[in-house]
């Protein structure tokens, strides 16, 4: 298809940044693939204007670099494993929204929120085929979750992210033998982690990542040592992905309950967000970028529910203005292995005026809010 990037080539990786330094991505694999309606990945706006200090004009003549910070979005369709104990694709986004994930073999993976979230970033990759847009230091700061009885089950994750960053390809000026400094023709065509392979060679299959990048000697540093021709060519490198399971069939497979799972609530649909209150710092001298995870407001549970108006419904809406909790339990999928429940304990929905139309059916979409009883357990996900 020649030069031009095409959305229909579109594959996500997301790998969790392990060993104590935020932002330096780690190798993705195979197992670290998933499907994903988009990827948006995006740079912040980083120049800034410089104060007229008797420039004697009307015009700006100056410009700066000031801070920057990247920020993503990845929504995607509910795919679970199929097997029981076994993470999804979407495993890690679960795991940067909630905090922890507890995996018992052959029985059930469950996500629960985590106080200390520090240690929580990942890498992200959208692969566009001869193009790879990336972002490390990625952190979750809102999940949401929608769905209806006559559409498809989506989970959007979004949050912030240290850098931004994009791969293409172009060749080597000279030889390398056993080195990591690596010359290339025009190295404006990677950034800081790019993660390409030389030619042919993958690296074993990890592919190399360039460390560091010196845009004025046309240089960068791979983190392993190698040696090759001139005039390579050096591509953006990912893995071929595998991915498990299939889709949870749109939202006539969605159940919800308001007492815990003991009677259902007849719905046509609804959403929960769930917004974590991580942020990055991005204050501190000595750098243009964040530097750490952190802590930038409380856990929200929120969202609503759409129903039909019933005559046995009016004590739901008469318990809505007395605030009485409800015990909410939506469960998606039937299937064992495609089942995703999520309970909220303590929801309060708010009372909020019917939709009355001239001619139809009155509904209501009622607001809610799941609060936590001891900390830390607005929201669990549990996939059986």
């Amino acid at each position: 298809m020649g030069t031009i990037q095409y959305g229909d080539k579109l594959q996500g990786f997301i790998k969790m940044e392990t060993g104590g330094s935020y932002g330096v991505p780690n190798n993705p694999t195979t197992g670290d693939g998933f499907k994903a309606r988009m990827i948006n990945l995006e740079d912040s706006d980083r120049r800034r204007e410089a104060p007229d200090d008797d420039g004697g004009t009307f015009s700006v003549l100056e410009r700066a670099e000031g801070r920057h910070m990247a920020k993503w979005t990845a929504p995607v369709l509910l795919r679970l494993s199929g097997s029981l104990g076994v993470a999804p694709d979407i495993g890690d986004f679960l795991k940067l929204a909630f905090g922890t994930e507890t995996v018992t073999g052959s029985t059930s993976v469950v996500y629960t929120q985590l106080e200390d979230r520090s240690a929580l970033h990942a890498g992200i990759w959208a692969d566009l085929g001869d193009v790879v847009e990336f972002v490390r230091g990625a952190v979750c700061s809102q999940l949401k979750i929608t769905w209806g009885g006559d559409d498809w089950i989506v989970l959007e994750f979004s949050g912030p992210a240290k850098e931004f960053g994009e791969t293409s390809e172009n060749t080597t000026d000279g030889w390398g033998t056993a080195q990591t400094t690596i010359t290339m023709d025009d190295m404006d065509y990677y950034a800081t982690y790019s993660l390409v392979q030389l030619g042919t060679n993958t690296n074993g299959g990890s592919g190399f990542f360039m460390t560091s990048l010196d845009f004025s000697a046309e240089t960068a540093e791979l983190d392993t040592s190698e040696s090759w021709q001139d005039e390579i060519t050096v591509a953006p490198y990912l893995p071929t992905p595998v991915f498990t399971g299939s889709l949870v069939p749109f939202g006539t497979k969605v159940t919800t309950s308001i007492d815990g799972g003991s009677t259902t609530q007849r719905a046509l649909g609804g959403e929960i967000v769930l917004d974590t209150g991580l942020g990055l710092l991005n204050e501190e001298e000595g750098s243009d970028c964040p530097t750490e995870v952190i802590n930038t407001g409380k856990w929200k549970v929120s969202g609503n529910m759409k129903i039909v108006c019933r005559k046995s419904d009016v004590n739901l809406f008469s318990q809505s203005r007395r605030q009485v909790q409800k015990d909410v339990r939506w469960t998606f999928g039937t299937a064992s292995g495609y089942k995703m429940q999520i309970d909220a304990d303590q929801v309060e929905f708010d009372p909020v005026a019917k939709d009355i139309p001239d001619s139809g059916m009155v509904t209501v979409t009622m607001p809610f809010e799941a609060l936590g009883s001891t900390g830390e357990d607005n929201l669990s996900a549990t996939l059986i």
